[in-house]
């Protein structure tokens, strides 16, 4: 959709690379709770909240090389 690529080129702009997007989308998946292992039993893991803005980002990317050290 126009929203999700514009979040994607927003977050291109801001200098990350396109492997480092990758890596924010693996670290959500690696995050117990985006994956609905919270109170709500909600998997939160959209593209707008992956890329909403460059510290979710980064913290994804971080979430990622927590859980695969």
């Amino acid at each position: 959709s126009p929203d999700k690529q514009s979040k994607i080129k927003a977050r291109l702009s801001d200098k990350f690379s396109v492997e480092q997007l990758k890596l924010a989308i693996d670290g959500n998946k690696c995050s117990p709770y985006h994956q609905g292992e919270n109170e709500n039993k909600t998997i939160y893991d959209s593209i707008d909240l992956i890329f909403r803005n460059t510290t979710k980002t980064e913290e994804f990317i971080e979430d990622f090389c927590k859980f695969n050290p």
